[in-house]
């Protein structure tokens, strides 16, 4: 069983109130392990936010001047800017 995904959306609040007047924004962590490992590793705050385990070359933004708390964009190889929320 897994956690909810209010739990993510709370987290998520927390951080936008702690930067009511700015913004957080955590890369999601593309790379392998290490040479010497197999497989991927997310970044542990960027899952710690937002529950994603593999996804690649994505940016959460955290805005606590607009308090939208579910902000989150894909960069694709080709254009770059790609919506995910």
């Amino acid at each position: 069983m897994g956690i909810d995904t209010s739990e993510f959306q709370a987290r998520r609040q927390s951080v936008m109130n702690a930067v009511s007047g700015g913004i957080v924004l955590l890369h999601s962590f593309s790379a392998p392990k290490s040479w010497s490992e197999s497989g991927f590793q997310q970044d542990s705050n960027f899952y710690y936010l937002t529950g994603l385990e593999n996804l690649h070359d994505a940016i959460l933004a955290v805005d606590g001047t607009t308090m939208d708390r579910d902000s989150m964009k894909r960069m694709s190889p080709l254009s770059r800017r790609t919506a995910i929320s």
